[in-house]
This record gives C-alpha cells, structure tokens and sequence, in this order.
C-alpha cells in the first residue's frame, strides 16, 4: 500500500501480539490467599500498579520454564486430574490469562511429569502449588 498522503502511521510495522488464552484451573486456598499477598506487596511496596493475580501466574511459568529448560511436546490433548474435590474449603476454582506458549508449556510439563516420571497422581492442583513454591522461593526474603 503506497503512503499517499505521508501518514507516519501507515509506514510502522504492525507489531504482533502474543495471543492470550483463558486458562481455568483449580488451586488450593492457602496457595491463593499467598499469591494475593504478593501482588499486595508488589503494588504497594514496589509500586507496579499493573501487578495482579494473572502477572503473578505468568512469572511463575516463566520460573518454571527456566528451571526446567525445554519439554519435548505432548501426544495428544488428554484430560487430567484436577485434583481432589473431597473439601471444597481448600480449593479455589479460577481462572487466568497466560500467553499461548506458556499455556502450551504447562501442558506439556504437566503431561511428561504424569506420564514421563510415571507420578500418576500428580494433579492440577500440585502444578499449581508447585509454581506458587518457585514464587515463594523466588521471593523469600521480600515479605
């Protein structure tokens, strides 16, 4: 397309943007309640007002991704656990917003930790306690 009329706009590359996915899960409330207190800390002390619950998700994964390097892919979408339902004082269903790769990687570590380790029992729920641990190892010293 020519730039007729020499608008600077029409010269910018258009910029991708990464596509974000709603990602639901189940999580125990202990592991919640801590990661509210982060993104307290975050705003408050820190004072990154953009901070919240999904940034916090998505910093984990990245940890996560760091720690462990690159996954070989999954076979095939299967459904898995999502963790116990016996008390449901302990657990919050929610849901959050993570870029397509790390949704991608969560899966994928998810699956090869069941099936590549043989840890049948591993839920959503240890996942996600899991990312909350490197979190809080992460920031220790903080708060």
């Amino acid at each position: 397309m020519d730039n007729v009329f020499q608008l600077d706009i029409l010269d910018t590359p258009k910029i991708e943007k990464t596509k974000m996915i709603k990602y639901g899960f189940r999580i125990y409330v202990k592991d919640w309640e801590w990661l509210k207190e982060l993104v307290k800390y975050e705003i408050v002390k820190n004072e990154n007002l953009e901070y919240n619950n999904s940034k916090a998700i998505s910093e984990a994964v990245q940890l996560l991704m760091e720690k462990h390097g690159e996954i070989k892919p999954r076979k095939t979408n299967i459904r898995y656990r999502p963790g116990r339902r016996d008390s449901p004082n302990d657990v919050k269903v929610t849901s959050t917003y993570l870029s397509e790769p790390q949704v991608e990687y969560l899966k994928n570590y998810h699956f090869n930790t069941i099936f590549g380790k043989g840890n049948l029992e591993y839920s959503q729920m240890e996942l996600f306690s899991e990312l909350v641990n490197g979190l809080k190892e992460k920031y220790k010293d903080k708060f």
